[in-house]
């Protein structure tokens, strides 16, 4: 695969996000999250994981965006050498992973070989999980939900409402 080609699709990624200057909850959580594991978003389809996985593109300055389902026969361990090599990058973000045939061998040969920070996203979470692609030992998974009330008053009105415990709503 051309890296032109490739770092075009990263800039449409990177303008696509732009146009969301909301963060969904998780954001923070995902950013802060640190250690050499992978990190799996998962979640049902428009729950807005990959508007997540493009804004994260936009923040982190040494990341790479590609949407798998529109290159599925993509060798993804060379693509990320190849990125490393020539632009330096820190985190490979992975969107729709399960188009990928066998994916979960390529993130291994990754996480073994090579020094990247690797965020994923998937709305089969079945496929993921899955105990014979044993990815349990190097990926932290997040869960993404269609927006809860709080979440849904500050996208529409940008009204931030203090979270609540269970025991304070009892009160």
């Amino acid at each position: 695969m051309e890296l032109a080609h490739l770092n075009e699709l990263h800039l449409l990624a990177l303008e696509e996000a732009q146009k969301y200057p909301r963060r969904r909850f998780i954001f923070d959580e995902i950013l802060k999250d640190k250690g050499k594991h992978f990190i799996g978003i998962i979640g049902p389809r428009g729950s807005g994981k990959t508007i997540l996985l493009k804004q994260i593109a936009a923040k982190v300055p040494d990341s790479f965006y590609l949407s798998v389902d529109v290159l599925p026969d993509i060798d993804l361990f060379q693509v990320a050498k190849q990125l490393i090599e020539t632009q330096k990058i820190k985190y490979l973000l992975f969107d729709e992973i399960h188009f990928k045939v066998h994916f979960a061998r390529e993130l291994k040969k990754i996480y073994d070989f090579l020094d990247v920070k690797v965020i994923f996203t998937s709305s089969a979470s079945l496929v993921i999980r899955q105990p014979e692609l044993d990815l349990s030992w190097c990926v932290k998974f997040f869960t993404v939900f269609p927006f809860s009330f709080r979440e849904f008053i500050y996208f529409k009105t940008d009204t931030l409402i203090p979270y609540l415990e269970l025991e304070d709503i009892w009160k």
